[in-house]
């Protein structure tokens, strides 16, 4: 079994200009399980430097190659702001500190952690678990493609890293880059399908 995670997914938000910010960290754990699903850890650090906020929020898109396609469990969502638990809710404009809200559109998943902010260094971990991530591509060999952090992503992140476990016995390929290419049994590079 050999699983490849290529770089994932996800802007934050971009704030007004009379709001300033900074991304010191944002580290993924990502824990591939024999069932097919794999379950993210999101860890960011945020430091907000001037001006009022009253949320993080990113989108983890959905409008992706069929390698790509996954389904995210609402009920396997897990939000902590400063190491504080958060409360599910289910509308916008509630807006309450210590709650978080997981809205699915058509092309993307938003969480929004909510707790208002101004000159102050906030860390916020996020958890979901996603079904169907994990691909058969063939008798050898799946596939686990997961956006990170897109290419268009607008605010600079000091330091990103991501930790991948696969089940025990595999071994993993990890790529990071807007396209996979796979690799065969023999170390040859073939082009993935559906990939452009």
């Amino acid at each position: 079994l050999l699983i490849c995670v290529c770089s994932l997914l996800v802007p934050v938000s971009a704030f007004a200009e009379s709001k300033k910010y900074s991304i010191p960290s944002a580290d993924f754990d990502v824990q591939v399980e024999k069932d097919g699903k794999v379950r993210v850890t999101e860890n960011w650090t945020v430091i907000y430097k001037s001006g009022s906020f009253t949320r993080f929020y990113k989108d983890i898109y959905k409008a992706v190659p069929a390698e790509e396609a996954f389904s995210l469990d609402p009920r396997s969502m897990h939000v902590t702001i400063d190491g504080k638990v958060c409360k599910e809710v289910f509308q916008s404009i509630e807006r309450e500190d210590y709650t978080y809200l997981l809205e699915e559109g058509t092309d993307s998943y938003t969480y929004s952690c909510y707790l208002r902010s101004e000159d102050v260094t906030r860390k916020y971990q996020i958890s979901y678990e996603l079904n169907d991530a994990v691909k058969y591509v063939d008798h050898e060999y799946y596939l686990v493609v997961l956006r990170l952090i897109p290419a268009n992503f607008s605010t600079h992140i000091d330091s990103v890293t991501a930790t991948v476990t696969a089940p025990d016995g595999s071994t993993a390929d990890i790529r990071n880059g807007q396209y996979f290419d796979k690799v065969d049994s023999k170390g040859n590079t073939v082009k993935a399908s559906g990939i452009a």
